[in-house]
């Protein structure tokens, strides 16, 4: 049975649920996140037409510095990060307290590693390796954690522009699997979420209409529309899109939005400008690969070579996966460049190649 078509009968004979969050827990997550999206978007107004390094905003909060890779960050970056992980762990002190009274822990989800972009990476690098650790002791594929990009478009937001957001993904196990990627000035949200009659995880999406809307990519069956960043990464892996049509340019459009509102058939994930090598940072995919799974879509990694992978991946023991990309397994943060789109596709446009057997995932998606 294809991963991207109904599990709901697999799941409900695994009787395995498809994440360890509750509904309850679900929706706090999709809350926060759009609270802190909307308080970033109200701060960022109140800043003036452009941040600076040497500006502070009214609490007296510098507005803007520049990190040791040259890229940028600002307060926002920073509140939304401590804000995060506060609510999904708790603060160090009601821990602490919780700890000496032997009462619950605190936090939406206290058991939850969270690595952000904002940490210092020697602490994301710790937080993982005790994750992984973890996860071998209990006999696990992969580790539990919370990725999160507290602004993703840190540039954009920097200059005033609208394509930034909120991501916040769950990877449970090595998969994405809960995901929240929110867009306050394009008004809209998309999220994966568990199905618990179904024992699946579905895809929705909000336009700022407060009404759910399920969200399905569907198969491309006539001639192929392409991000900028799909056609990029064409010409440097040499891939011949079949039944291509024309290149849509982004326009104000966050990249993560492309393929989930149908901008575009196929999108790519790019690496790094400075260190191609290295791949994307995870942060910026988690929360998107989550969504797009649930969706029906599927990510599927690029070599260094900028060609795609042929075959599905094998984790360190050897053993075939049954998903794309094992995420948590390397010492560092970063996974492969990605395509993005629905596998039939990607498999059509030559891609993916026709002998790999896309039958072979093991999410849990509902129909």
């Amino acid at each position: 049975m294809p991963f991207w078509t109904d599990r709901t009968q697999a799941a409900s004979a695994q009787n395995t649920p498809p994440t360890q969050l509750t509904s309850e827990q679900q929706r706090a997550v999709r809350a926060l996140t759009q609270e802190l999206g909307d308080w970033a978007q109200t701060w960022r107004r109140a800043q003036g037409e452009q941040l600076s390094d040497s500006a502070v905003d009214a609490e007296g909060h510098r507005q803007l510095w520049t990190k040791p890779d040259n890229t940028p960050v600002t307060w926002a970056d920073i509140h939304i990060s401590k804000s995060l992980k506060e609510a999904l762990n708790g603060t160090h002190e009601l821990r602490q307290l919780a700890q000496a009274s032997g009462g619950d822990m605190p936090g939406i989800t206290p058991d939850i590693p969270v690595i952000s972009e904002e940490n210092p990476r020697e602490m994301n690098e710790v937080i993982l390796q005790h994750a992984r650790e973890k996860a071998a002791k209990e006999g696990r594929d992969g580790p539990t954690y919370w990725s999160i990009d507290p602004i993703d478009g840190t540039s954009s937001f920097v200059d005033g522009g609208k394509e930034w957001g909120v991501f916040v993904g769950l990877v449970e196990n090595g998969k994405p699997t809960i995901g929240v990627v929110y867009y306050p000035d394009q008004g809209k949200i998309f999220y994966s979420e568990s199905d618990e009659r179904n024992n699946c995880l579905r895809a929705m999406s909000n336009d700022g209409s407060n009404r759910r809307k399920p969200l399905r990519l569907q198969e491309a069956t006539g001639k192929l529309v392409l991000s900028e960043n799909a056609e990029r990464m064409a010409e440097k892996g040499g891939v011949e899109i079949k039944m291509r049509s024309r290149v849509e340019p982004q326009n104000g459009r966050p990249r993560g939005s492309l393929v989930l509102s149908g901008a575009a058939d196929v999108h790519a994930y790019l690496p790094q400008k400075d260190h191609p090598e290295l791949g994307c940072n995870e942060w910026d995919i988690a929360a998107v690969n989550a969504v797009v799974s649930a969706a029906g879509g599927i990510m599927w990694p690029i070599g260094k070579d900028g060609k795609s992978q042929t075959t599905w991946p094998t984790g360190k023991d050897g053993k075939p996966r049954n998903i794309p990309h094992c995420y948590g397994e390397q010492d560092h943060m970063f996974v492969p460049p990605m395509w993005v789109g629905h596998p039939k596709t990607l498999q059509r446009a030559g891609i993916i190649p026709r002998e790999v057997d896309l039958q072979r995932g093991d999410q849990q998606i509902c129909r």
